[in-house]
């Protein structure tokens, strides 16, 4: 009996492993787990042919129960297919038990219904989250349900009486549930090997569809090597690969079909090495042809995977197209390349480091250009950044540890400017770049850039002092406008005084008289020479430029220069034999000379050494662009004033050719001297310099353009003709102020002229119309009216061309501003006229 009991039981452990095989394909696909009924239907089906088989197997005690492991499948059955599979199983278990066992359907069905919903309520109470995935917490509650209700059926069995000897019960019970208990182990072990293994099928399936979309969206192929027969085997993807059969990609063919011919012969190396060589693996890039026609570039790996018995080499390997990997790196080397061309061409350094704790840490990139600008090499660099603080000037480098601190705490960009010192050790101004990154370990990657802006520098500051020559030529000229509307104005009003001075000292007797007239002359002289001096300084005074020799001008300064220097003051010439001529006025040169001569005597004190000194000397355009000097570059001739005084501190040095300073006591010095000479030299195309050593002495170097004309030495002023008698010449007076023209005036008549006046130049044309028997017409310049001085004279020159004209003015420029009626022999005097400069201007006019 136990025998055969023990003989049924192992049996029906056997017939459990039938329920997995047949569950294995329901738990590896998942369309199971989404649909219930299926699902419930298939299980149901499953565990009752596993019923079956097990029930052949059963040991019957009686007609009161069956000894069988199978109690387990109905419990399972509804746990994992719901109620369809519970009903399935439990009614198969009642037919089947009372098919082999004769165990009446009523009493047969006791424990499988009781076992079908327990297994409901623990499908209810623990429902698996991963189906059908069966967890060891599930085990002792499967065993316990099935106790519970065994108990359950047993104690209904003896309730209504269904079996006659109920001692049949107790002395199966105890083995009952022994048996049950470890089929409904089993049965859980059995599932869930299934489940597992069902799992694990799911998850290769799904890597391997995984690989295959990597293959295809890749382009990877995957072939083998039968080292006995010699021959590839290829998968799908390949033979897509090359588009091709499989024929064509044997390894004796595959390099005449498929390889560009450049790389043909290295393929065939490498092929050989892999079928008969000794390495264990390897790798080729080669360029190939898709069966588009597109050139492409292919990898191949290939590794051993074992050796025949014969010693045959079996080799598995895969082919891949990296065409994209192929041309991004050349499309990164040339970025790389183009980033270094820029790099090179840009005027500065590019740079990569790390910055910890305030400080450069590792460089990470420099530039190639660091060598040709600091002489320092960018591997020195890389190695040491700190190699690169030597180059900057002493304490310089600190503004540029502060931006990149800067921008490590407020983020962003930052920039500074230092001085360096460059290759050559030249001074250079830097700019400095950068922006900082935070790494996430507490330091930053900081990306920045030298640029060399030392031609920047030195162009703002050029730009500086242009504009401070602008400056200065802005109030030059505002001051020369204003000058010319004081001095026209200025000079008819000492027109007026001094001409009537004049005329009261030839009418009075008393010597006493006389000297107070003469001294009012003298201060009115004073007075016109002080607006000359004005309109010198703002190039508008009159000019009459000649033929000089500058050395013969400096012999004859020798003469009257010991009237203005005590002897203690050595004088020294050295003037150059062959000196260029040059084109000047000579009363200005002279008055130039004797301002800077009494300049250098009061800056010696009386005492000391003057030189004064000529040259020939040629500027070229960039030494006039240097300067930013108004002039025309070519031959000059420097004429040059020392001292061996005090010399003149910077702040003097910078303010001294403005009209009005001075830094001598008052009384001493107008301040008029030094502008005086620089308006000269402007208008005569020159230039003035100043050299000064403050304690050593000052230089004042004029330079005048030379001219090709020749000077005529020695030549005699001719002499003063007398005054012609008038002989009752008339004259056409033309003076808009009143009290001027009354002077003028009386100055004509007392000659013994006779004069006709008009007020303006409308007022004198329309007298001309009627009366043109003029021999002579006197005008000023500038009038109210339609017609100025100078086109009065154009307007009665078209009808008398003969007509003699002298021009007065306020200042010499007016001529020129309003010009076009002036002709070469035409005299033009400068207001305040001396009588005696009118009348002699007058008689030479009228001999011409």
């Amino acid at each position: 009996m136990i025998s055969s009991t023990f003989l049924s039981v192992m049996q029906s452990m056997i017939a459990l492993l039938l329920a997995g095989a047949m569950l294995y394909p329901v738990f590896s696909k998942m369309t199971f787990a989404g649909n219930p009924p299926l699902t419930g239907l298939v299980i149901g089906l499953v565990f009752s042919i596993t019923h079956a088989a097990i029930s052949l197997s059963t040991q019957s005690w009686g007609n009161a129960a069956v000894l069988s492991t199978s109690t387990g499948l109905v419990l399972y059955a509804s746990y994992l297919g719901g109620p369809v599979s519970a009903v399935i199983v439990a009614t198969a278990a009642s037919l089947l038990r009372h098919y082999f066992n004769g165990i009446p359907i009523p009493v047969g069905a006791f424990a499988p219904t009781l076992l079908a919903i327990s297994g409901l309520l623990l499908r209810r109470m623990s429902r698996p989250e991963d189906w059908p995935g069966l967890c060891w917490r599930m085990l002792p509650k499967a065993v316990a349900a099935f106790m519970l209700s065994t108990c359950i059926a047993i104690g209904l069995i003896l309730v209504f009486g269904i079996i006659e000897n109920p001692q049949t019960l107790y002395d199966i019970f105890l083995p009952y549930l022994l048996l049950g208990s470890l089929g409904v182990s089993v049965t859980f072990l059995v599932i869930r090997a299934s489940a597992q293994l069902a799992a694990i099928a799911r998850e290769n399936e799904t890597r391997l569809r995984q690989l295959q979309f990597i293959f295809e969206t890749c382009g990877i192929g995957v072939f083998r090597y039968d080292g006995a027969k010699g021959r590839v085997d290829f998968d799908e993807n390949f033979s897509a690969l090359y588009g091709t059969d499989t024929e064509a990609l044997q390894p004796t063919r595959f390099s005449d079909n498929q390889v560009h011919p450049e790389d043909r012969a290295k393929m065939r190396a490498y092929i050989q090495d892999e079928v008969n060589g000794t390495a264990s693996q390897g790798s080729q890039v080669f360029r190939s042809f898709s069966p588009d026609g597109r050139l492409r570039h292919m990898r191949s790996f290939w590794k051993l995977e074992s050796l025949t018995p014969d010693g045959e080499r079996n080799i598995i390997g895969l082919h891949m197209d990296v065409s994209d990997v192929i041309a991004a790196r050349e499309e990164g080397s040339e970025r790389q390349r183009q980033l270094a061309a820029i790099a090179e061409n840009l005027p500065g350094v590019i740079f990569q480091l790390i910055w910890q704790d305030g400080k450069a840490g590792e460089m990470l990139f420099i530039s190639p250009k660091c060598a040709e600008i600091w002489g320092v090499g960018p591997q020195e660099l890389l190695e040491d950044p700190m190699r690169l603080l030597p180059c900057f000037e002493e304490g310089e480098e600190v503004q540029m540890i502060a931006a990149v601190n800067e921008s490590v705490a407020a983020g962003g960009r930052s920039s500074a400017r230092a001085w360096m010192y460059d290759a050559a050790g030249e001074r250079m101004a830097v700019e400095l770049q950068v922006e900082a990154t935070p790494r996430g370990d507490g330091s930053h990657l900081v990306n920045g850039i030298y640029l060399d802006i030392t031609k920047e520098i030195q162009a703002e500051a050029e730009a500086r002092r242009q504009g401070e020559l602008a400056q200065q030529f802005q109030k030059t000229e505002a001051l020369g406008q204003l000058t010319g509307g004081i001095a026209h104005d200025f000079n008819n009003i000492l027109a007026v005084i001094l001409g009537n001075l004049e005329l009261l000292h030839d009418q009075v007797r008393d010597p006493g008289d006389h000297e107070l007239i003469d001294a009012a002359i003298q201060a009115s002289q004073r007075g016109a020479g002080l607006t000359r001096s004005m309109l010198a300084f703002a190039g508008r005074t009159r000019l009459e430029p000649e033929v000089l020799d500058i050395n013969v001008v400096v012999r004859e300064a020798r003469n009257w220069m010991g009237r203005a220097l005590p002897e203690s003051v050595e004088v020294e010439t050295s003037l150059l034999a062959g000196l260029w001529p040059v084109r000047v006025d000579a009363t200005s040169l002279e008055s130039a000379l004797l301002n800077l001569i009494l300049n250098a005597r009061d800056a010696m004190d009386g005492h000391g050494r003057l030189t004064i000194e000529t040259s020939n000397q040629r500027i070229d355009q960039e030494y006039v662009d240097s300067r930013g000097e108004q002039i025309a570059a070519g031959r000059y001739v420097m004429l040059a004033v020392s001292d061996t005084g005090s010399g003149i501190d910077p702040a003097t040095a910078a303010r001294i050719f403005e009209p009005f300073y001075t830094t001598k006591p008052p009384g001493s010095g107008s301040g008029v001297g030094l502008s005086m000479v620089q308006g000269f030299m402007r208008q005569s195309h020159g230039t003035v310099h100043l050299y000064t050593e403050p304690g050593h002495g000052t230089t004042f170097k004029l330079y005048f353009p030379a001219t090709d004309a020749s000077a005529a030495a020695g030549d005699e002023p001719a002499p003063e003709a007398p005054h012609a008698p008038a002989d009752g010449k008339r004259i056409l007076l033309v003076e808009d102020e009143d009290s001027v023209r009354t002077v003028l005036l009386s100055m004509l008549e007392a000659a013994g002229y006779s004069v006709v006046v008009a007020k303006n130049g409308d007022n004198a044309f329309d007298i001309f119309r009627t009366q043109p028997e003029f021999d002579l017409i006197v005008t000023d310049i500038v009038m109210p009216g339609q017609l100025q001085g100078t086109h009065l004279a154009r307007r009665i020159r078209e009808t008398k061309p003969e007509a003699r004209f002298i021009f007065m003015s306020g200042y010499a420029s007016e001529a020129s501003v309003h010009g076009n009626g002036l002709r070469p022999e035409d005299m033009r005097l400068m207001k305040p006229v001396p009588r005696a400069e009118l009348l002699q201007a007058v008689a030479d006019a009228l001999s011409d």
